[in-house]
């Protein structure tokens, strides 16, 4: 995924965020003062064999997982329009595949004897772990705003394949950058909803994720 697929996922993201939201009861004051996120989510998976295990060719790999997304942001001061807020989100996601079936392969040596192979396919485990600080920009008020942001990732993609011996391979130490948006709505006080959207590019490759869940302050 190449910087400009994460501007326009940007721009996108802006769009998907609309206007600024309001609440049932708008408030004349700005986002904030803070925010603490817990959400569900999926992302899409690595899918490049860099990250997993030597398994038999024909494996199957998770290529969407799901999980959760907890995040705490704070918002500084305005920049025209904009309330300027810090945070992190820390995303994991969890995915698995199964290969059906076996396969069998048959060779033969100098005497002309038949030996025949039945390959036996691993199942598949996929973890990713993502801390990912961002700068946000949010449009809106107290009750309610859209927000687009962008940030560091660093993480860890984990890749487990069942059998005798089981296999697996560790990927520490990534890093990248985050890029996306979203809203919130506050339906009381303290507790409002809200989704995000957004690209991960970690490690050299590209995920998308989309979260949903509760906004507490």
């Amino acid at each position: 995924m190449s910087p400009r697929a994460a501007v326009w996922l940007l721009l996108a993201a802006g769009v998907l965020a609309g206007p600024p939201v309001h609440a049932q009861t708008t408030r004349p004051d700005p986002p904030g003062p803070y925010v603490l996120d817990l959400r569900g989510a999926t992302a899409g998976l690595p899918q490049a064999q860099t990250f997993y295990p030597e398994f038999p060719t024909g494996t199957r790999i998770p290529a969407r997982g799901f999980g959760f997304d907890v995040g705490a942001h704070v918002y500084l001061f305005r920049l025209g329009a904009a309330r300027v807020g810090v945070g992190a989100n820390w995303l994991q996601i969890r995915g698995t595949a199964k290969t059906a079936g076996t396969t069998t392969s048959t060779s033969s040596d100098s005497t002309d004897s038949t030996t025949s192979t039945a390959t036996t396919f691993p199942d598949v485990t996929t973890t990713a772990r993502i801390l990912a600080p961002q700068i946000s920009f949010s449009f809106g008020t107290h009750d309610g705003w859209s927000y687009l942001s962008l940030g560091y990732d660093t993480g860890s993609v984990t890749a487990k394949g069942s059998g005798t011996p089981a296999s697996s391979r560790e990927s520490s130490g990534l890093t990248g950058y985050n890029a996306g948006g979203g809203a919130r709505w506050f339906l009381a006080e303290h507790f409002g909803v809200g989704f995000d959207l957004r690209l991960h590019r970690l490690g050299g490759s590209g995920l998308f994720s989309l979260s949903a869940g509760v906004s507490v302050r």
